[in-house]
């Protein structure tokens, strides 16, 4: 393969992955805007809450509180650290530093919306984990969609395995939405704060890693730095 050919398509794909997330980001933001102008939950958000709250029992609560652990805060930064160490060990010190920026940029994306929107959370009544922030978007959707995302994408580049090549996305893919089900569940969020979370990781993620494609483009990416 010759070297433009591998500069095109870096462009192409720059392109592809600028596309998508600025649609991501229209989405989010129309979301965003219902929500601010919502006085209260939508009539789906109701809906999902109540019959998850309908639908609990012993065992499963113990199961899905242990599930949404790995949703922390603290969880994923041990593991943003943990992945940014490798790639530093290995010795892919512009890898670790993308995955320190768009790690960082995810998590104070969510601060700096929860204050924006600043929705409330569902009753405390059906509420079986302590919270003192806003709902939207969800802390917890948000982190796990945009760390396992980042983590998926670097992965991806060393997997050699059709098997693993198929299997790490789709496995990813599981645990996401098992974090976001399990904030519903637990009775701290809407269904529509879950998806906000997914929507604006994805968008936020996919806009950086145009930035990563277009500096490939241009020639001035290496792991190495």
């Amino acid at each position: 393969m010759t070297e433009p050919l591998v500069r095109v398509r870096a462009r192409v794909r720059t392109r592809m992955l600028l596309v998508g997330g600025v649609v991501l980001l229209l989405l989010w933001l129309g979301l965003a805007a219902a929500v601010r102008a919502e006085a209260g939950p939508f009539a789906i958000d109701s809906a999902v809450w109540t019959w998850a709250l309908e639908h609990r029992s012993g065992p499963l609560t113990g199961f899905v509180r242990g599930v949404t652990l790995f949703g922390e805060n603290w969880f994923m930064t041990l593991v943003l650290i943990a992945a940014v160490i490798l790639l530093s060990v290995r010795g892919e010190n512009r890898e670790a530093l993308f995955l320190v920026g768009a790690g960082a940029g995810n998590g104070l994306l969510v601060v700096l919306c929860k204050e924006i929107i600043a929705r409330h959370r569902p009753s405390a009544d059906g509420q079986l984990v302590d919270v003192n922030s806003f709902s939207f978007p969800s802390g917890h959707a948000m982190g796990a969609a945009g760390v396992v995302s980042l983590l998926v994408i670097l992965a991806l580049g060393h997997l050699r395995s059709p098997l693993w090549r198929a299997l790490t996305p789709l496995l990813a893919v599981v645990f996401v939405l098992a974090i976001g089900a399990s904030r519903v569940y637990l009775g701290v969020h809407w269904v529509t704060d879950v998806v906000g979370g997914w929507l604006l990781a994805g968008a936020w993620i996919t806009l950086c890693c145009a930035w990563r494609s277009a500096r490939r483009a241009a020639g001035t990416w290496t792991a190495e730095g």
